[in-house]
């Protein structure tokens, strides 16, 4: 046979399909790699060790062209397997992002002559430049038509298939072209997987039963299915296909209208399950260096295959299959892209069916937290099916989070009667978990809860001090009523209303806890329902207790305070605290207190004030002289304001002083220097 392709970008072959068997993956090559990139010409040079099988590389291309293209052994080739777009080759990209690929089938006159050159560097596990001069990518020549395929949507991850057939060589060189500015690209190269043998069914998929009631008994043998074996055409010697039914197994006998023996026992007792049964099954070997190898693809539609002899030395085999196969998903965990080139090989139509995939609606989900690590369990059919799941993902709080944004994740296939994964934080959580059967979509949702959750709001009504985690919106609005003073009920001469002080009285633990933002206050007239003042009270604020309104007119007012953005509710509403400012008429008069004439009713001042009818002075006492002028005077008054003046006079009417007077008749006068009053008293001193 000859060699696949003379060199990179020339000589692809048509389409292939290679089988694989995720459950024999053995990781033992020395490389481990990941990577990523854009524009420019990336190289990686990896060692796939000495072991057989067949290295899966990913290729992820987002919208914007990029290629990718392996060299093995002498051999080059640059096709792909898209799970939704099937086979696919070079420049693969989504149609209207093609940067040059002007043309009705994709292709363009242009020459991309800037790239720069990338290696990949295990240790830092990255790409880094080697030489900065730019290069040209596809030997310097424009891309031909043959060398492009866009697709209407972006192909996302596809798979290429490096055949490895014998243990040497082990050098494999990748490179990945990005012409177009703008682009991203993801790659993943894995080490050789060993590839076996696996069963083929010779039948229509149309004529596959799968039953999705289907138990064993207990001794394992026995099968029950819920309809008639006579409505599915089954007899002894049929084939039957199942999780827990192993390869090969058959009808051993009809024992029932709905029940059959089997020839091997299941490895497990199941209920629910679905069942396929086929009539004939044959083998065929998988990069076993024997003649006869059998491919196959994943898109759940009729397509084409091919069979190809690997031992490279064999040029005169001859492959071919005939008939129409059927392959069920339930025996192949993966089905993988491989290209080759034999012009021998006899192409014949191939068929795939939808497995019976383990999760389904009925399955219970159940966990245990041991230490720190949380356990997940799940049953479907009363059967511990942990085992089947694939990617599992703890959902943060949002519960809106695609899978692998979660708090924590783990890939599949599991192993063990639980699945385990660290222990989030106290909070509510959804796992996700999804079926490792290649192809099935299910995916089974279990809410939790780990720890105590309850609001935590202190001023909130339902405020708990022991809950572990926040659930805010749970909380409900406490009960508040503002209480109102009126400091005056009068309205004055110059028109100013009435002033009155409100007390917020907000629910207890408000100033020492904080709050949202402080509050709104309205104060509403209660005749039109319309505001007559309104504000926001911050917390902090030196008004967060009460707060005194001034210049308010006669009327009837209420008053109401809101809380905002306290948990699931928008606002919260206090009570209506209820006011009434009363009008009375103007009185007219004195309203000095300490006036001859005050009118305590009086409501506005009318300057009759008077103040000295009441006015009288009064000695306090007088001390004779002893000797010499050493006699004393001293008095004050009644009914006045008490800012009184003494002064005393001679006979002559000559000031003297009080303190040093000598025998004789004085006049003593007292004065309210307020008001202006004053009275004379006559005092002789022997």
């Amino acid at each position: 046979m000859g060699k696949h392709g003379n060199g990179i970008g020339s000589g692809y072959s048509t389409l292939s399909y290679h089988l694989l068997d995720d459950e024999q993956v053995v990781f033992n090559c020395p490389f481990k790699l990941s990577g990523s990139g854009s524009t420019g010409l990336y190289t990686i040079n990896a060692n796939v060790g000495n072991t057989t099988g067949a290295v899966i590389i990913a290729f992820n291309v987002a919208s914007v062209p990029d290629r990718a293209i392996w060299t093995y052994d002498g051999q080059s080739a640059s096709e792909y397997s898209s799970p939704n777009y099937g086979y696919l080759q070079d420049l693969i990209g989504k149609i209207g992002h093609d940067c040059g690929f002007n043309n009705a089938n994709g292709s363009g006159a242009t020459t991309y002559t800037n790239a720069i050159n990338y290696y990949y560097d295990d240790d830092s596990q990255q790409f880094e430049i080697v030489d900065p001069t730019p290069v040209s990518l596809n030997g310097g020549n424009p891309y031909s038509a043959a060398q492009v395929n866009l697709t209407p949507n972006r192909p996302d991850w596809a798979i290429m298939v490096v055949p490895k057939p014998n243990l040497t060589p082990s050098a494999l060189s990748t490179i990945v072209e990005g012409p177009c500015s703008g682009t991203g690209w993801s790659i993943s190269i894995e080490c050789p997987r060993p590839l076996q043998a696996r069963p083929a069914s010779q039948v229509n998929c149309n004529g596959i039963k799968m039953d999705d009631d289907v138990s064993t008994s207990s001794s394992l043998n026995v099968l029950n299915i819920s309809e008639s074996y006579t409505s599915l055409g089954i007899s002894a010697g049929t084939y039957v296909f199942g999780e827990f039914i192993p390869d090969g197994t058959t009808v051993a006998a009809i024992t029932g209208s709905n029940t059959i023996s089997l020839s091997a026992p299941a490895t497990q007792s199941f209920s629910g399950q679905k069942i396929t049964f086929s009539d004939s099954i044959a083998y065929f070997a998988d990069v076993s260096q024997l003649d006869g190898n059998t491919v196959g693809s994943d898109n759940q539609s009729d397509f084409n295959v091919e069979v190809h002899d690997w031992v490279y030395a064999d040029s005169s085999a001859v492959n071919s299959i005939t008939g129409t196969w059927y392959i069920s998903k339930n025996q192949y965990t993966q089905l993988d892209l491989v290209k080759m080139n034999y012009a021998n090989d006899v192409v014949t139509s191939f068929e795939v069916c939808d497995p019976p995939c383990v999760i389904k609606s009925t399955c219970t989900t159940s966990h245990v937290v041991v230490g720190n690590k949380i356990r997940f369990t799940v049953m479907c059919g009363g059967n511990n099916v942990t085992t089947s799941l694939g990617y599992v993902a703890i959902l943060n709080d949002t519960f809106d989070l695609p899978p692998g944004s979660g708090v924590y994740s783990s890939n599949g296939p599991h192993s063990g009667t639980y699945v385990e994964l660290d222990l989030p934080s106290d909070g509510e959580y959804r796992a996700i978990f999804h079926d490792a059967t290649y192809g099935c979509k299910n995916i089974l949702s279990y809410e939790f809860v780990l720890g105590t959750g309850g609001c935590t709001i202190p001023y909130a009504a339902n405020y708990n001090s022991n809950a572990t985690f926040s659930l805010n919106s749970t909380c409900t609005c406490p009960s508040w009523t503002p209480t109102v003073v009126v400091n005056s009920n009068a309205t004055n001469l110059n028109g100013d209303g009435s002033s009155f002080t409100v007390t917020w009285n907000m629910p207890s633990g408000w100033a020492s806890n904080g709050s949202p933002s402080g509050f709104n206050y309205i104060i509403y007239n209660a005749a039109t329902n319309t505001p007559a003042a309104a504000g926001n009270i911050p917390s902090g604020s030196s008004d967060i207790a009460s707060k005194t309104f001034t210049n308010f007119e006669p009327g009837s007012y209420y008053v109401q305070t809101q809380i905002f953005g306290l948990g699931g509710e928008e606002n919260c509403y206090s009570n209506s605290a209820n006011l009434t400012i009363s009008e009375t008429s103007a009185i007219s008069g004195c309203m000095d207190s300490s006036a001859d004439n005050y009118n305590p009713n009086a409501t506005v001042s009318d300057g009759s004030c008077t103040y000295c009818a009441n006015f009288s002075g009064t000695i306090q006492s007088t001390n004779n002289p002893t000797s010499g002028c050493n006699g004393t005077i001293a008095a004050t008054a009644t009914g006045g304001s008490g800012n009184y003046a003494v002064n005393v006079y001679d006979q002559n009417g000559v000031a003297v002083n009080p303190f040093a007077l000598c025998a004789g008749t004085y006049n003593v006068v007292v004065t309210d220097q307020t008001h202006g009053c004053s009275d004379t008293i006559s005092v002789t001193l022997t």
